[in-house]
């Protein structure tokens, strides 16, 4: 969780002829232990003999990742009419590729894993969904309402009876539904 020294040791025939290397050939040291500060992220080291083909060489793995992490779910609030389907998706940071991200629903029980879920609830109503991301080092979460609209639900417009106007005056209407925000305005043309 710290950027650290780690200490790895590698043991074989003539140990002091151990080259640690990166994956593209990089030489870090030299002899049976190798002392380094990783970088954030994987991090691979391999000891190995040069010219001593009947010795294996060996690889370790350090993994740096962040002591913090943040996650943030979006849409929120989502809204969908029962039967469709629609996506929450999970934004991680620092960065997404070192931790583990699950999705619960209101109940605690795990619904899915990665940056995105999919869900289609069957009935109207309100659905919690908390995004969990855990790095090792650090959790969060952050929480989603899915609005689930019920087939058949009609806008109400108010005043819902005609209005008469003897001149050209403004006229306010106001209309109210599930999704209020998302009414669009338009005449019986278009």
């Amino acid at each position: 969780c710290q950027a650290e020294e780690v200490c790895l040791t590698a043991t074989a025939p003539a140990a002091e002829c151990i080259v640690w290397t990166t994956p593209s050939g990089d030489t870090l040291g030299l002899g049976a232990e190798l002392c380094i500060t990783p970088e954030p992220g994987m991090n691979t080291y391999i000891a190995s003999i040069p010219g001593l083909n009947c010795i294996i060489p060996d690889t370790a793995y350090v993994k740096l990742v962040p002591d913090s992490v943040m996650v943030s779910v979006a849409p929120d609030p989502l809204k969908l009419c029962v039967g469709d389907t629609a996506c929450l998706t999970a934004s991680v940071s620092p960065s997404d590729l070192m931790a583990s991200l699950r999705w619960f629903d209101a109940n605690g029980l795990e619904v899915g894993t990665g940056a995105e879920l999919c869900v289609s609830p069957g009935a109207p109503g309100e659905y919690q969904y908390v995004a969990m991301v855990d790095n090792g080092c650090s959790m969060d979460s952050d929480t989603a309402t899915v609005i689930v609209i019920a087939d058949s639900t009609k806008i109400e417009i108010q005043p819902d009876t005609m209005v008469v106007l003897c001149q050209a005056e403004e006229v306010c209407l106001t209309a109210t539904a599930p999704a209020a925000e998302c009414i669009v305005w338009t005449t019986p043309s278009g």
